[in-house]
C-alpha cells in the first residue's frame, strides 16, 4: 500500500496556490498549517527536503488540560508514580512472517470492528495509506494520521516490514480515520486536536487487534506486544513525573493526552473481556462528536480512569507466574 506521489504534489501545490490567494487572516493559517502537514508528508520523497513550521499555537492544549485536571492534580500525580514502578519481564518471542497482512486486516476489522471495512477500503483504494519499511517522519512514530482541512482529505502513514511486530501500527491510525469520518468535515476533526481524549478510540482498536492475534496463533507475539504497551505507559507516566510540579508540563499535551487516553480506551477494552461487545465504546464515540473533555471527565469518572490500568498489570503480571 502507497500513496500517491502525483496526487500529493499536486495537493502541495494547489495549497500555496490557495495560500498566496488568501486574504482573511484565519483562513490563511489553516491553510498554512495544511501546507505543513503536506510539507511532511513530502518528505516520504524528500527525505531532506525543511519541513514548514506550523502556525498553531499551544496556549490552547494548555489551558484546556490544566482547567480540567486542576482538581485531580493529587490523584493523577499519586496514581502515575504507583503505574510507573511496574516492569515487566519482556523476553522478545520470534518475530514471524505475514503473508498476507490486507487479509489479515480485512478479517480482524469483519471480526471485532465491521465499522472500518468501509473506511478502510476506501483509504486503500483511493492511495491514502502508506506502509514502509522505514522510521516514520518524526523518527520515534512508528505511524501517523494526517489531516488537511482546507482539502477534507486526510492521509494514513504506517511502519510495516511484514512482520508480526509492526502490524499493529495500522490498525491504530484506522481508529483515527473512522474517527475523521464520523465528522461532518476535517474542520470539526481539527478542532478535537486538543482533546485529551482524541487517542481512546485509536488505542482501543489496537488492544483489540492484540487481541486478535492472541486468537489466531500468534500468542506469544501478541502477549508480547500487550507487555510492551503497558510498559510503554508506565515509562511515560515516569517521564511525565519528572514535569507533573511545574505546569510548564502541560505544554507537552501529546504525552497528557496518550496517558489519559490510555487510561480511558483500558476502561473499554476491559468491558469488552467481560461482556465481548463494544457498546461502551460506540457510545463514546457518539459522545465524542459533540461533548468536551469535561463532560467526558464527568461520564466516566476520574476516578475510575486511574484505576484502569490496574487490571490490565494484574492480568499481565498474573500470566507472568
Amino acid at each position: 500500500m502507497h500513496w500517491n506521489k502525483d496526487e500529493i504534489y499536486k495537493n502541495y501545490d494547489y495549497l500555496q496556490k490557495l495560500y498566496n490567494q488568501a486574504n482573511k487572516p484565519l483562513i490563511k493559517t489553516q491553510i498554512w498549517n495544511d501546507l505543513c502537514t503536506m510539507s511532511v508528508i513530502k518528505t516520504q520523497y524528500e527525505p531532506n527536503s525543511k519541513i514548514d513550521e506550523s502556525l498553531v499555537k499551544i496556549e490552547e492544549r494548555q489551558n484546556n488540560h490544566l482547567s480540567i485536571l486542576k482538581e485531580n492534580f493529587g490523584d493523577l500525580i499519586i496514581q502515575l508514580n504507583e503505574y510507573s514502578q511496574v516492569r515487566f519481564g519482556n523476553k522478545r518471542p520470534k518475530n514471524v512472517d505475514i503473508v498476507d497482512y490486507n487479509q489479515l486486516l480485512l478479517d480482524f476489522f469483519n471480526n471485532y470492528q465491521p465499522n472500518l471495512i468501509d473506511v478502510y477500503n476506501n483509504l486503500v483504494k483511493n492511495q491514502k495509506i502508506e506502509l514502509s519499511v522505514s522510521k516514520s517522519f518524526e523518527e520515534k512514530e512508528p505511524a501517523a494520521c494526517f489531516y488537511n482541512v482546507t482539502l477534507n482529505d486526510l492521509y494514513i502513514y504506517a511502519r510495516f516490514n511484514d512482520k508480526i511486530f509492526s502490524s499493529q501500527y495500522l490498525p491504530h491510525e484506522m481508529g483515527h480515520a473512522y474517527q475523521a469520518f464520523m465528522f461532518p468535515s476535517m474542520m470539526e476533526v481539527s478542532k478535537k486536536r486538543y482533546s485529551l481524549f482524541i487517542e481512546v478510540y485509536s488505542t482501543y482498536v489496537e488492544l483489540l487487534f492484540i487481541n486478535y492475534l492472541k486468537n489466531i496463533g500468534y500468542e506469544k507475539q501478541a502477549t508480547f506486544l500487550e507487555k510492551k504497551y503497558w510498559q510503554i505507559f508506565a515509562t511515560t507516566s515516569e517521564c511525565h513525573l519528572n514535569f507533573l510540579f511545574n505546569e510548564d508540563m502541560f505544554l507537552n499535551g501529546v504525552m497528557l493526552q496518550y496517558i489519559i487516553s490510555m487510561l480511558l480506551s483500558n476502561v473499554f477494552y476491559e468491558d469488552y473481556l467481560k461482556t465481548n461487545n463494544h457498546d461502551m465504546i460506540n457510545t463514546f464515540n457518539k459522545e465524542y462528536l459533540n461533548a468536551t473533555d469535561s463532560e467526558i471527565f464527568n461520564e466516566y469518572g476520574f476516578k475510575r480512569l486511574l484505576q484502569s490500568p490496574g487490571n490490565a498489570y494484574k492480568r499481565i503480571l498474573e500470566k507472568q507466574h
